[in-house]
């Protein structure tokens, strides 16, 4: 499945917990964009350090307020045909209402319980499980493709729905990172064009 932004997706869902409360992790990464610049590239190339900085600020925000978050409840969830570890950790999800709030590029958290404290995070034993909403289907509300962090053990989950508990899974709204994901892929775009115009210009010559 090709997803839009993909290198700045994959760097967020590897950040652990700890990484993400850190406030302090990118200190003294990110310089002061200049006004002059000495090529095209490194115009583009100034401004990616920042958006990562804004994206991790934004999820660090977020994720001390979950307790507050909109909560979805997972009634099912399985492995796509895209699914491939170690990174292509695609899951269909089914949600308990017929009318989801989610939409692509949501970020939530996923977690056996309803958490009230940042450390509630659980899920089959695997501390702080993150995915990114991939597509809605428009057709069906309550169906998402998701793009997991970590592998989810299945079979765990479903026999906690055994129980006489009824545990379930639920996932808890982070922060949409949509307008990220799009300067991302612009800068990019950018840089792209600027390597193929190089690779003519040496052609011609």
């Amino acid at each position: 499945m090709r997803i839009e932004g993909r290198d700045l997706i994959d760097l967020v869902l590897c950040w652990s917990l700890e990484e993400v409360l850190d406030v302090d992790l990118y200190k003294g990464q990110v310089g002061t964009i200049p006004t002059e610049f000495d090529s095209t590239s490194d115009y583009f190339k100034s401004f990616i350090p920042s958006l990562i900085e804004e994206t991790h600020a934004a999820l660090s925000s977020s994720i001390k307020t979950l307790w507050r978050s909109p909560v979805v409840e997972i009634t099912y969830i399985a492995p796509t045909a895209e699914f491939e570890l170690p990174n292509n950790l695609f899951y269909k999800v089914h949600l308990s209402t017929d009318e989801s709030s989610l939409i692509p590029k949501d970020l939530i958290a996923l977690t056996d319980k309803r958490p009230n404290r940042v450390d509630g995070f659980n899920i089959t034993n695997e501390p702080y499980v993150v995915a990114i909403v991939c597509k809605a289907d428009p057709d069906r509300p309550n169906v998402i493709t998701i793009l997991a962090s970590k592998p989810l053990l299945l079979e765990n989950l479903h026999q906690m729905r055994k129980n006489e508990k009824r545990e379930s899974l639920f996932g808890v709204y982070m922060t949409n990172i949509t307008t990220n994901v799009r300067i991302w892929h612009s800068l990019h775009l950018g840089l792209q064009d600027l390597e193929r115009v190089t690779v003519l210009s040496l052609v011609v010559s």
